[in-house]
């Protein structure tokens, strides 16, 4: 499915976004994390917490959550890759730190354990933008790309 907003393919069985969290089905229903009984109208894309119109939070045609500091991600960071699992993540933010490069894990695991929100994966991690191509070096020189999800895109 191509989004409308932001013209990224999706899996056609997904209810949002993974590269913009603009909600797909508008007939389903996935509650706001926020307000018990209001429907979700999107997806944060960096922690992937479901909002609703009040909590949701757009800048750059992404959808954030209502943690102002979500929103700054992209700013000053970078997704470097989703990881298949958050073990995979952890393993690969540990490796990257090891070798100085800071690096953040925001897990979906908490909201989406009950759906298939996104075709992404459940763990994203995030570098310092000028840290990215240093980090992408790493993961590949150490053989760590098997531990991330092949349907990567950047904020």
């Amino acid at each position: 499915m191509k989004c409308i907003r932001c013209n990224v393919i999706n899996a056609d069985d997904v209810l949002f976004c993974r590269n913009c969290g603009i909600l797909f089905h508008h007939d389903t229903n996935v509650e706001c994390e926020n307000h018990s009984g209001r429907d979700a109208a999107g997806l944060c894309v960096v922690c992937g917490k479901p909002v609703c119109d009040d909590c949701m939070r757009v800048r750059e045609s992404k959808t954030y959550c209502d943690d102002a500091a979500h929103a700054l991600v992209p700013v000053t960071h970078a997704k470097l890759a989703a990881a298949i699992s958050e073990f995979g993540a952890e393993l690969v933010a540990k490796n990257l730190v090891a070798n100085g490069i800071a690096a953040l894990i925001f897990s979906q695991h908490r909201y989406s354990h009950l759906y298939r929100f996104t075709d992404d994966a459940p763990a994203s991690i995030f570098v310092r933008k000028e840290m990215a191509e240093a980090a992408h070096r790493l993961v590949e020189e150490m053989d760590l790309t098997d531990f991330l999800h092949q349907n990567n895109n950047t904020l």
